[in-house]
């Protein structure tokens, strides 16, 4: 959760000790500030390994850094991210951040940070055998740039998510070739990942002809740019499991043509419908299809605001009739559609179309539909408009999304003392408080990593 740090600790000086202590003691507001200032204090770094010197056993130096302040700070879910990672920046001994890593690569609430250090790969790998947690799995394997190691995690990893998120990191392609032959490796997701990363346009060809299995003759498809044989593989009936990959590469207008219109398949009919470019034939086709995936394919091509309007309002299928929704510019019968379409999904679509700013405060203020109201409200700027929602309206997420929106500041006063309910009134005052100062937040422009 963003916090708004708008805290200050006493303005005594106080030394890194004294500071560390608040640090351990305190809570909320309090805890924030003490670690705000701490992480200011010059030559942090050194008191910190001389601290953890001090101590015992590395276990004991972790609980004394890391299972109290620092620990604490990088992984205080409360803390935005520029703000943990300025506490790690402070650490720059290489030996203490690794133990930490190692003590702590167990432990279910471990992140790995940005940070150059962390990019030992030895260390990377461990954490993908042994952390419970799948996201600190994935981040390990998302910071392996070794293709060789990457490899070893796909044949010898038993977890099979590891093995999907090493395939998706290589690049090397005779690595992945390597995966596609391997006749040892039955995952057919593993295989399928590793053929969609191929290039070798001949391998493609000879993954089609001979491969056993039909999913991976599939990704091979979908890789495939030879037009004669995507053509020849259209023609042939026997390989009827293939033809809609195939369509999805085509080139040929007329052959798509042929498929989107008298395909017996669906799902053939939708790829060759997506690459048609002839919009007489795609208007015919998103009124006329009995399948909604293949009249909403149509849809999402066409360009004639005319069959599109007629779809938006006309369509049984409520994806069809968003999808043409999503590409009207008409702003009358977005207003319509916005107040009377029977789907929430189709409304919100032609309110996010709307630009027209009388029209959107209507909507804001009258439209009996929260979630319309919850999407037109973010793009209000008038701010008596938004006082007015966020004291009024009857539901709680939008009158909370109004408070959000509003800046000035008697306005926020107002709604802090009179808002409806609690929650509101904290967001206005958390609102009117004063920003706390960037350097001791970031310490460095924000969107830059700390070195």
């Amino acid at each position: 959760m963003a916090l708004v740090l708008a805290y200050a600790v006493s303005a005594v000086a106080q030394t890194k000790e004294e500071l560390f202590q608040q640090c351990l003691v305190k809570e909320g507001a309090d805890y924030l500030a003490a670690v705000n200032q701490l992480l200011e204090q010059p030559d942090v770094q050194n008191w910190v390994s001389s601290r953890m010197e001090r101590t015992g056993s590395p276990e004991e130096r972790y609980i004394t850094i890391a299972d109290t302040v620092f620990r604490k700070m990088l992984n205080d879910e409360r803390l935005s991210r520029p703000i943990r990672l300025n506490a790690l920046s402070k650490l720059e001994d290489k030996t203490i951040l690794e133990e930490l890593l190692k003590i702590e690569k167990e432990k279910e609430g471990t992140r790995i940070k940005d940070r150059d250090l962390f990019f030992n790969q030895a260390l990377l790998v461990e954490l993908t055998k042994v952390n419970r947690n799948p996201y600190v799995r994935w981040e390990a394997v998302e910071k392996l740039a070794d293709q060789s190691i990457l490899m070893e995690i796909v044949k010898n990893c038993k977890g099979g998510r590891e093995r999907e998120w090493a395939v998706e990191k290589l690049d090397d392609q005779i690595l992945l070739e390597k995966i596609v032959r391997d006749d040892t490796i039955v995952d057919l997701t593993i295989r399928c990942l590793a053929v969609c990363k191929l290039k070798d346009q001949v391998l493609l060809e000879e993954i089609i002809k001979n491969d056993k299995d039909e999913f991976v003759r599939r990704a091979a498809v979908r890789g495939l740019t030879n037009q004669k044989l995507l053509e020849e593989i259209i023609k042939d009936d026997r390989q009827a499991s293939l033809h809609a990959s195939a369509a999805r590469n085509l080139t040929n207008q007329a052959l798509l043509a042929e498929l989107a219109t008298r395909s017996e398949c669906g799902a053939v009919r939708e790829a060759a419908t997506s690459q048609l470019a002839n919009q007489i034939l795609l208007a015919e086709i998103a009124k006329t299809d009995n399948d909604t995936h293949v009249r909403q394919a149509a849809t999402q091509k066409l360009t004639d605001q005319t069959a599109l309007a007629k779809i938006a309002t006309g369509d049984t299928d409520t994806l069809v009739r968003q999808a043409a929704t999503a590409r009207l510019e008409d702003q009358a019968l977005l207003v319509e559609i916005a107040k009377n379409d029977k789907s929430d999904f189709v409304r919100s679509t032609a309110v996010d179309r709307l630009r027209d700013r009388s029209i959107l405060v209507e909507i804001a203020k009258t439209h009996n539909d929260p979630a319309v109201r919850l999407t037109v409200v973010p793009k209000l700027e008038d701010q008596a408009v938004l006082a007015g929602i966020a004291k009024s309206d009857k539901d709680a997420k939008v009158r909370l999304t109004a408070v959000n929106k509003l800046s000035d500041k008697p306005l926020l006063a107002e709604i802090a003392k009179e808002g409806k309910d609690e929650a509101v009134r904290q967001r206005a005052t958390q609102k009117l408080q004063p920003p706390p100062p960037l350097k001791g937040i970031y310490g460095r422009e924000t969107n830059r990593e700390p070195k």
